[in-house]
């Protein structure tokens, strides 16, 4: 019988293996699969072996996956000058239904994706890099800089901490920045990215209820469930957004000298090397070092605070080159009416109300099921029916629970639920142009 720590779990010649972890976080941290079927592939990267292993139906294309892993792999390296470990596992669990899920471990990762049959090819393939770049991150940025409330992580009780927007929202952002300053992902891709990013937060009214700082210590209580309509912000989105005007109030401040990126540098090595936590005093503290001025207003207003984040990013992206622009939707009763919905089987099923909205107003809830518009059963044509009947009182035909009932929306002033997406501006300077180039590696 052979004895192997857990970084070598497979045996040889069909001998048996005992994986050792040195202590119960390793071992409750270091998943694996044990399948007849993984397919494998391994690359080397500055020393550090990059293993990635692929169970359920599909068929990676090896050159073109660790092709582009390793060039966006290579740009983590260069930001942040050293790995955190000799070897790290790529695992991932391809389904065949739309999925996508990932989770960060100590030396690896695990990601659900699916469908296996689009892998290699469109959106499915971007989010395989996506996710991938964003859980690698995670080897520096929470698996080795952590929350002083998680140094060390007490499994006998909850960890509260109210700094996932750093945990979560600096991974966001880099994740996609990683593969866009490597060149993996085309502007067009990245751009996509931070409107999804942008999209969400517009149409999350709780951006005026809880702060992504206080969302980040609910996100404890209740996971990344919605729970309450409007309740709580996301680490994620919100987070993102935030440490992109983070970067650009350095980076402005700095003449482009000092970035996020130092942040996270020193974080790593003045915190994370020397087995310290950091609070969230100290997290400020880095920024407003590198910044040269106090930043509590800032973020008393857009990280402690639920303020409107639109005026802000605007000034902020005009830094680099970029505004920030908005139209109405397309979606007459989203636009007019205030719920977004989606078609599922025979009707549409509402998946969010904006509050005070007409439709708030007239009671449509979440989850409803839409059956009919004016008496007019609708299939696919819900954006039809409405956009005939725009600017009059409607009503819907809805199914709540094993209840039909019919709910009377009244035409209403108010716009909501408007497309929100960025731009390069038309206009330029030059040194608009040599901050874009800066933060992205790229040409303005």
């Amino acid at each position: 019988m052979k004895k192997t720590r857990l970084e070598h779990p497979q045996g040889k010649g069909g001998q048996m293996v005992v994986l050792a972890a040195a202590d119960f976080h390793e071992l409750a941290d270091s998943p694996f699969i044990a399948s007849p079927t993984l397919q494998h592939n391994t690359f080397v990267l500055d020393g550090v072996e990059f293993n990635l292993w692929f169970q359920g139906e599909c068929r990676p294309a090896w050159s073109k996956i660790i092709n582009d892993f390793f060039i966006f792999i290579n740009e983590q390296f260069v930001m942040m000058k050293q790995f955190v470990h000799d070897e790290y596992h790529f695992l991932y669990q391809i389904l065949p239904y739309r999925f996508y899920h990932g989770v960060e471990h100590l030396k690896s990762t695990v990601i659900a994706l699916g469908p296996g049959y689009r892998l290699n090819e469109g959106d499915l393939y971007d989010d395989l890099l996506g996710v991938s770049s964003h859980e690698l991150y995670h080897a520096w940025n929470i698996k080795s800089i952590r929350p002083v409330e998680m140094m060390p992580y007490d499994y006998t009780r909850e960890n509260y901490s109210r700094l996932g927007f750093v945990c979560e929202g600096i991974t966001t952002y880099y994740g996609d920045l990683f593969l866009f300053r490597s060149g993996v992902y085309s502007e067009f891709d990245y751009i996509k990215t931070v409107h999804e990013r942008l999209q969400k937060h517009f149409d999350n009214p709780a951006r005026y209820n809880l702060s992504v700082a206080d969302s980040s210590f609910d996100t404890w209580l209740d996971g990344y469930v919605p729970g309450i309509p409007g309740r709580k912000t996301s680490i994620y989105d919100e987070g993102c957004l935030v440490s992109f005007m983070t970067d650009m109030i350095i980076r402005r401040n700095t003449s482009n000298e000092k970035s996020l990126d130092d942040v996270m540098r020193i974080l790593y090595t003045d915190f994370a090397l020397k087995g310290k936590g950091y609070s969230e005093a100290d997290y400020q503290q880095v920024v407003e070092g590198l910044a040269g001025e106090k930043l509590d207003d800032f973020f008393q207003t857009y990280v402690y605070g639920a303020a409107s984040y639109e005026k802000k990013f605007s000034e902020l992206a005009a830094y680099i080159g970029i505004e920030l622009r908005s139209q109405g939707s397309k979606k007459y009763y989203e636009g007019h009416w205030g719920f977004k919905a989606h078609h599922e089987g025979h009707h549409f099923k509402v998946g969010a109300v904006y509050p005070g909205s007409p439709s708030d107003k007239a009671g449509l809830a979440i989850q409803d099921e839409i059956i009919a518009l004016n008496g007019f059963v609708l299939k696919d044509d819900l954006l039809e029916w409405s956009r005939y009947f725009a600017g009059q009182p409607v009503s819907l035909t809805v199914s709540r629970g094993s209840k039909i009932q019919e709910i009377t929306i009244e035409p209403g002033t108010n716009e909501y639920y408007r497309t929100y997406f960025i731009q390069k501006l038309n206009h330029t300077d030059e040194k608009q142009k040599a901050a874009f180039q800066s933060w992205s590696r790229r040409k303005f």
